[in-house]
């Protein structure tokens, strides 16, 4: 669903989902343009269901830049994601073992309103307030500051905020826990791999096995400005395409991260 427009709901309206992408759709209603990448009804019954999906880049001129209302999403990422209002990346809805990453919103940049269980809630901005959560319930997520509800609040160690990999030495490896869903054929990760390869489910979309690291890698660098003063500190982020081990900085000057 890819460069769509509505009033409410820019990408889809309700449903059940598995495996899609939601990418650079608009909800441009004023303040009724809830749910950039996909919306439904809160409290509407039967509430929608998502498996697997990736928000990406998607908008809203009110709430839910991502994703907005009653849904529950299993391992479903969400990414570069904003609302000029609440829930940068998600506003209301159940989280399963989900990762909301670089997401923007007035208030909760990450998720606004919702409940997350063992999800990856982190560097997310709001303009007011906590960037990452504002208001609704978290069980074992992994997020900054911490709040009752986060069990992990260290950096994550991901690959990207698109494709959320985890890699090695991440806190957020062993540290989940099983939840009904898991048990049934829909007990996978983002990749399709199953929910468990380690001690026990790893917190976010992404389950990391050690040995199934292989196949090609792509690497991109973005920074907040391309000009700026001697005493300006740029940010950079790197975004890994591919499953990778490890990611090292090295600015050819000795310094390196």
């Amino acid at each position: 669903f890819a460069d769509n427009q509505a009033v409410t709901g820019g990408g889809a309206y309700r449903g059940l989902f598995y495996d899609c992408l939601f990418t650079n759709n608009a909800a441009e209603g004023g303040t009724s343009g809830n749910g950039g990448g996909f919306y439904m009804p809160v409290n509407f019954t039967p509430a929608s269901t998502l498996y697997r999906c990736r928000f990406v880049d998607n908008r809203a001129s009110n709430h839910g830049g991502g994703a907005y209302g009653s849904a529950t999403y299993y391992s479903c990422v969400f990414a570069g994601n904003a609302a000029v209002a609440n829930g940068g990346g998600v506003n209301d809805g159940v989280l399963e073992s989900c990762s909301v990453l670089g997401n923007s919103g007035a208030y909760g940049g990450g998720i606004y309103s919702a409940t997350a269980y063992y999800s990856l809630i982190y560097y997310n901005s709001a303009q007011f307030g906590d960037d990452n959560t504002r208001g609704g319930t978290l069980w074992g997520c992994c997020s900054y500051p911490s709040r009752y509800g986060v069990t992990v609040t260290d950096p994550p160690l991901v690959a990207g905020f698109r494709n959320p990999h985890l890699m090695a030495g991440s806190p957020c490896i062993d540290t989940g826990d099983n939840r009904p869903w898991m048990t049934g054929a829909q007990a996978l990760d983002i990749d399709g791999e199953s929910r468990q390869a380690g001690l026990a489910v790893d917190i976010g979309a992404d389950e990391y096995d050690a040995g199934a690291l292989a196949g090609p890698l792509s690497v991109f660098v973005s920074a907040d400005y391309v000009t700026f003063g001697a005493t300006y500190a740029p940010e950079f982020r790197a975004e890994v395409v591919g499953l990778a081990e490890t990611l090292v900085w090295d600015f050819g000057d000795g310094a390196g991260a």
